[in-house]
Order: C-alpha cells, then structure tokens, then sequence
C-alpha cells in the first residue's frame, strides 16, 4: 500500500474546520465506492487538511500502487469539480491546516470580523530523490511523525510537504541547486497564507537544506516576501560544506544531473560561496537554524543493470562540521545535536522513538516555533537595506 495525495476536493467555506473536513471526506468515499480502480486497489481515506482558499480541500489516502497509475483525475458528481490523485507529491501539499479563529480588525467606519488560520507554517523539504511523505516515514511501518506527531505538538501549526523532481537515476532533468531553490520560494510565496503575516518554519533533510538557504537567500535579494516572515527551521544531514558524494558520480555518469553532484563534493566552491553569501544576507536576530548531524555511515550505492543496488561499503556522507557549519551565529550558540542514525534514517521515526530521537527533535522544533512566533509579524523594509540591495546594485 501506497500513500497518494487527492487536491482539490471542494467544500463549503462555511463551517467549522471538523465539518469541512468531515465534507472532504464523505466526498472521497463516494468517489471510492463507485470508482472501480479505487475500489480494486482498496483505497483507505487517511486525513484531510483545509487549503489557504478556504474553498478546497487536499486529503491523503492509502491504496495498492499495483492497481493504480501514478496520477489520474476523476470528476466529483452533481458538481463541475475534477479531483486529482497523484504518488508524487510534486509542489506544495498541505497536510495539516489548523482551526480556523475570529480575528477582529478595527476600520474606521466599521469593525470587520476575519478568519484566520492560527500559528505558523511548517515547510517540509526532502533531500536528493527523496519524497516529501515517505522520506519521512518509518522505514517498516505507516508512522509519519510530520502528520502522526507534530499536530498534536503543535495544534496551530499549518504543515506542507514540498516536493521536486531529484530523481538522478531515471531523471533526465537538468538539476541546479540555485534553481530548484528559487523555484521553491516562488512556490511558497504563491500561498494564500503567506498574506497572513505567519512566521515560516523549515524542516529539511539533505539537499533539502540547500534549497531552503537558496530560497531564502534569493528572497533577501530582492527583498520578496518569504524572508519577511521565515524564521530559520531544523535542518537535518544538510551538506552546508559538502559530502561524500562519489558514489553519486558513478550512478548518473554523463546524466544530466552531473553538474548537481558535482556541486555537492566537500570541495565545492559553490556550496562555500552558498554558505558565506547565505549568512551574510539571512543574519537576522530573530532567526535561528537548529542543525542535526549523523554519526552513523551509510551503505552507499552503485548501478548494476540499471538499477541502483547496495555496495556492502560504509561511509559518512556528512560530517558533524560540515552539517553544522551552516552559520557561525548558530554554531557558537552550540544550535546542534548528534542522531545516532545514517544519511537516509536521520529523518525516520517510529511512534517508539517519542520518548527519544523524536522527543529531542521536537523539543528543538517547539522552541524555535515558540521564538518564531515572538518574532515581529514582518521584516521592515530596513532589515534589508544593507543586505539584499547592495548585492543587487553590484550584480546589475
């Protein structure tokens, strides 16, 4: 059984968050029951979470992939609305949506009464080929601590899951780094509730943490809005400085994601530059990067038959200086911790790990969102000044 995403589940934008939920819901399992495909591959409702729009909603089902392609639509009776279900991911998906509250603006003629969603918005980002649902699963088991744990933890945050196509085996796209992070900040800043005002966590895993600081970077550039309102986020195994990367080379040879894999060696002037340049703009006081490092080695790959397959031989892919080396302001602070786990398992849980790896994480991911949300509502034009602009001035 395989986890799928279904967007645009329409539903009314009255009503209380449990009862537009409980709507997308009743509307899946109509669609279950009389879609053969859905029905052979015994397709099970999971959750559902409420979009920005407040008109649609975006659930998660589990269903055999055996029986199912890989994206497909299908219309929803009595109404002119088509549902999407896809495996991949790919974009923003928003998992979790928290209650809506009553905000009340003073106008000068009238009083007007909002709603507005609570809290923070919490950006998942996977590594290199990853996915942004099953990265972050257990690896023998349906426990995700992103939808499975953080909620209860943080009942007013908004979580989404980013998704981007790394595949370096079976991909034939040319990947850049300062590309795919720009594109995710372009993402991001088209949501809705973005215009809220709500601080931005990141929670990135690997190549993740590239594209945040890219995101991020290009954003003080041009002064948009993501880094008004991000405030920093955990990153887990992210090559700040490099890593082990030349098993990679020999899996995509003269793919076109050779130049990526290049970029990614512990010698890369791009990643020094990335990392200087990323501090230097992204250095507000009221910001924070927490960084995870692992301490055990991974069995890397090698391709045979065109299929990647363990080699038996164990190494490091990220040092503990170079994961925590993403800026000299959190690394003084000491805003690290070791995971007693590989490259791909940093960012696996169990439900058993609660009261250990995960109770650590979370620990660190519910000061920072209490600090972020301390944070003032938005970055003033000011912030940016001596940042952002001189840079561009000098690039034109």
């Amino acid at each position: 059984m395989r986890v799928y995403r279904v967007r645009c589940i329409p539903v009314h934008e009255s009503g209380t968050d449990a009862e537009r939920k409980a709507q997308a819901k009743g509307i899946l399992e109509t669609v279950f029951a009389k879609n053969n495909s859905l029905k052979n591959a015994d397709a099970v409702f999971l959750s559902a979470a409420i979009e920005a729009d407040g008109r649609h909603a975006t659930a998660l089902i589990s269903a055999d992939e055996t029986k199912l392609v890989d994206r497909f639509s299908i219309h929803v009776e009595g109404t002119r609305s088509q549902i999407d279900i896809d495996q991949h991911f790919n974009g923003i998906t928003t998992v979790v949506s928290p209650a809506r509250t009553d905000v009340v603006y003073e106008i000068p003629s009238k009083t007007q009464i909002a709603q507005s969603a609570n809290g923070e918005s919490i950006v998942v980002v996977p590594g290199l080929a990853g996915h942004p649902y099953g990265s972050f699963k257990e690896r023998s088991g349906s426990y995700m601590w992103i939808t499975d744990y953080v909620p209860k933890q943080l009942p007013g945050a908004r979580i989404l899951l980013y998704g981007y196509k790394s595949d370096i085996v079976h991909g034939h796209v040319h990947l850049r780094i300062s590309e795919l992070g720009k594109m995710l900040r372009r993402v991001i800043e088209l949501q809705d509730n973005m215009i809220n005002g709500k601080p931005y966590i990141f929670i990135a895993h690997s190549l993740g943490g590239l594209l945040v600081k890219e995101a991020l970077l290009s954003s003080c550039l041009e002064s948009s809005q993501l880094s008004r309102f991000a405030y920093g986020g955990l990153f887990f195994g992210v090559p700040n400085l490099g890593m082990k990367q030349e098993h990679l080379v020999t899996i995509v040879k003269n793919d076109p994601a050779k130049e990526l894999i290049a970029n990614l060696a512990e010698t890369s002037e791009m990643l020094t530059k990335l990392n200087a340049d990323f501090e230097r703009h992204f250095d507000f006081a009221d910001s924070e990067i927490f960084s995870f490092y692992e301490t055990e080695e991974t069995d890397i790959l090698d391709m045979k038959e065109g299929r990647p397959v363990r080699t038996g031989i164990f190494e490091l892919l990220v040092n503990r200086e170079f994961a925590t080396r993403c800026r000299h302001r959190d690394y003084k602070l000491g805003n690290n911790h070791e995971l007693p786990r590989n490259h791909s398992e940093i960012v696996k849980f169990g439900h058993s790990d609660r009261s250990d790896h995960l109770g650590v994480v979370m620990d660190e991911l519910k000061r920072i969102t209490n600090a972020a949300l301390k944070m003032k509502q938005r970055r003033p034009d000011s912030a940016f000044i001596n940042q952002g602009h001189d840079t561009m001035q000098g690039q034109s």
